[in-house]
């Protein structure tokens, strides 16, 4: 896809759930497979570049214009390690694994785990939660994608009207139209 030049690196991203464009580059210019021409010094400075951006993002969470759906304490117990840390140990702390950052439709994840399956890209519902599920432990809301939240929400709105009550797509629509709807009131309330 990438080879087409059809197909930008971020829509193949998001259609691989990949956790960052660097990931989508790494497997789409077949470097986990090269030993030639790819030295261990060229090897070394795309993990460094991909650990520093790691950093470098997580970092950005301190802005004001990140919001946990639980509260400003959980936020702050997400970001502990960078107040504590500088860059260089921020970039240990993501190669060891201890820090992780990965962009949402929402904002933003900072699950050190594996990526959720639902990727919170192409579905938000694990992000914020609905019904009787609460909003991932993890997620950090962008408020400055409020307008875009709002986007979503009238899409899905008028999918939902098509949809087939019953039916797993209707249960969806209608999870994440209220997952959006939550995004919204957090950051409306903060």
């Amino acid at each position: 896809m990438l080879a087409s030049g059809l197909v930008s690196e971020f829509s193949v991203q998001y259609q691989l759930k990949h956790s960052s464009q660097a990931m989508s580059r790494y497997y789409g210019q077949n470097y986990y497979k090269l030993t030639e021409p790819l030295d261990n010094e060229a090897r070394n400075y795309y993990l460094r570049q991909m650990y520093e951006s790691i950093a470098r993002d997580f970092k950005e969470l301190q802005a004001q214009h990140y919001i946990s759906p639980h509260s400003q304490k959980r936020k702050d117990q997400i970001i502990s390690e960078i107040s504590e840390k500088d860059h260089t140990q921020l970039i240990e702390a993501a190669k060891e694994g201890r820090i992780s950052y990965r962009e949402t439709f929402l904002g933003g994840c900072a699950n050190i785990g594996p990526p959720c399956s639902l990727g919170g890209i192409s579905n938000i519902s694990s992000c914020m939660g609905f019904a009787d599920n609460k909003p991932c432990n993890y997620a950090l809301i962008n408020a400055e994608k409020l307008p875009v939240i709002h986007q979503l929400k009238n899409v899905l709105i008028s999918q939902k009207i098509a949809a087939v009550i019953g039916t797993p797509q209707y249960e969806s629509l209608q999870a994440q139209i209220e997952s959006a709807e939550r995004a919204i009131h957090v950051i409306n309330v903060s």
